[in-house]
């Protein structure tokens, strides 16, 4: 089951017995006005709370701030930002993930601008973040997730493109 779902079912569980318990408490002619008042106001903070404010992806580094760094170090710098990105994601927001770590940057041979990413990363939303070339653990761990990156350098800043899982 989706972990966003299931999120989403236990909220509307609690949520539906906070008000049966709170209309039973209350059983005046205002409890219906009070009940549709705090339905709303929780309706609402799921919804806006499900949704992720609009930012850019970040999957560029400014030139400037890279001055002694190599490319995989450039490399990793922007995967990393990329997965913090996800991380900080609201819970119920598409491709959120709760934890990543193990990120490993490779060279690709005669390629001199793509590279091999390997990371690993708690995921919530299966659907976003399907294992494909990882391995999946238990409590939505992939495991040695990989794809392969080209590095390219723009005006001022160095962007990470996306190729693929494989070449």
């Amino acid at each position: 089951m989706n972990i966003n779902l299931f999120y989403s079912i236990c909220i509307l569980i609690l949520i539906s017995i906070f008000c049966i318990f709170f209309l039973k408490l209350y059983k005046k002619t205002n409890s219906l006005k009070i009940y549709l008042i705090l339905l709303t106001l929780i309706s609402l903070n799921l919804y806006y709370s499900s949704h992720s404010p609009i930012t850019s992806y970040p999957d560029t580094l400014p030139i400037k701030e890279t001055i002694h760094m190599t490319d995989k170090e450039i490399v990793y710098t922007i995967v990393k930002q990329e997965l913090s990105y996800h991380k900080n994601k609201s819970l119920f927001a598409n491709g959120k993930i709760f934890d990543y770590k193990d990120i490993s940057v490779y060279s690709v041979s005669n390629e001199p601008t793509i590279y091999s990413v390997v990371f690993s990363i708690q995921s919530g939303d299966d659907d976003f973040w399907l294992p494909g070339n990882g391995t999946k653990q238990e409590n939505n761990w992939i495991i040695n997730k990989s794809n392969y990156m080209q590095l390219i350098k723009e005006k001022d800043y160095y962007r990470l493109i996306s190729i693929g899982t494989g070449l």
